[in-house]
């Protein structure tokens, strides 16, 4: 399973911006943080980064891998949790041209 895979079970979509200061693509879950274990009380703000897309999105999803994803994390009707597959593959290709 990859991550837009992993995004299309659990309905969420995954936001990657340009940063054309730095030259930089930054790439994460929409309304996201993560923790270690469910047990965990402490959240974080998780993103990845890179040159190019792909290498953003290969950022993040090593970053996410075997964690827990937290959505709407202050939201007493709206949170929702899920375990991120430890196994994610990362992707091969680019998605756009980036020049």
């Amino acid at each position: 399973m990859n991550i837009y895979e992993f995004a299309s079970i659990i309905n969420k979509d995954i936001e990657t911006l340009y940063y054309g200061g730095t030259k930089s693509f930054i790439t994460s879950f929409k309304h996201s943080e993560t923790k270690n274990s469910p047990r965990d009380i402490v959240l974080e703000s998780t993103y990845g980064s890179g040159k190019t897309y792909a290498s953003s999105i290969n950022d993040y999803t090593n970053k996410i891998r075997g964690k827990r994803m937290i959505f709407y994390a202050t939201s007493k009707t709206d949170r929702q949790e899920y375990d991120v597959p430890a196994l994610f593959e990362l992707i091969k290709t680019e998605k756009w041209n980036e020049n």
